[in-house]
């Protein structure tokens, strides 16, 4: 849960501006979500095959 508190952080005009100036690419933004959205399925999926051999 402190994960799912943690992402997205607050989205501001001003958030956004340093975000963009840092990656500088969609690229690199949908890059990055889907390597986290990846990541927390893996987890859930890993989580659910643990519950089930119970």
């Amino acid at each position: 849960m402190i994960l799912l508190k943690a992402w997205p952080p607050p989205v501001t005009g001003e958030t956004l501006a340093k975000f963009f100036q840092k990656s500088n690419t969609w690229k690199y933004f949908y890059h990055k979500c889907y390597k986290y959205i990846f990541n927390l399925f893996s987890q859930i999926n890993f989580a659910m095959i643990l519950l089930q051999n119970f």
